[in-house]
């Protein structure tokens, strides 16, 4: 388990780099070590002090500072969890602020007179399209992070048959792909 990062009450682009730094860090090279799985903890093969946790084990705990094992979360739940904490989240909330906001706009141009149904079709139509943005960066977020599991455990030796003990370089290379779609989701938050 990284560092618990600081509380956040709103994912953005910042927030999700620095968990995917905690992940994998080419800089310095240091990395966590993901186990593979399905939110699975388990004793670390080369620290038995600290225990591993797979890439989206290891934002819900960024997120909650709670195992998900704790809170009875599946990945889904990891998943939306992170999303309803991003701008992404309910883009009806921000669409009717963008309305009100552009509406006072409109109103307040002195210079190009604008009747009240031209100002009502352009608020509309800026709404409408800003809505569909917000959706699909929202529907884009979300397959990103549904990818990590299956990145997580396809990437590397698995840790979890009988006999078989991961390189570093298989904890390297899996921490290094998770923190490659937590950077790629990122990209889409402001």
């Amino acid at each position: 388990m990284a560092k618990k990062l600081k509380e956040v009450e709103v994912v953005d682009s910042k927030w999700l780099r620095d968990v995917a730094k905690l992940i994998h860090d080419g800089h310095s090279g240091k990395y966590l070590r993901l186990c593979t799985g399905t939110l699975q903890n388990g004793p670390d093969p080369v620290d038995g002090v600290r225990t591993m946790h797979c890439g989206l084990g290891e934002l819900y705990f960024q997120l909650t500072g709670r195992q998900p094992e704790e809170d009875g979360v599946n990945e889904d739940d990891v998943v939306s969890e992170c999303l309803d904490r991003t701008v992404l989240a309910g883009p009806d909330g921000k669409a009717d602020e963008l309305e009100v906001e552009l509406t006072k706009e409109l109103r307040a141009v002195k210079t190009v007179k604008l009747d009240e149904s031209t100002i009502e079709d352009m608020v509309s139509t800026a709404v409408d399209t800003a809505r569909d943005e917000a959706e699909g960066a929202a529907e884009d977020f979300r397959a990103i992070l549904n990818r990590i599991p299956d990145i997580n455990d396809s990437t590397g030796e698995s840790t979890q048959d009988e006999g078989v003990t991961c390189s570093m370089g298989d904890f390297k290379e899996r921490s290094k792909a998770v923190a490659a779609l937590l950077r790629e989701a990122a990209t889409l938050l402001p």
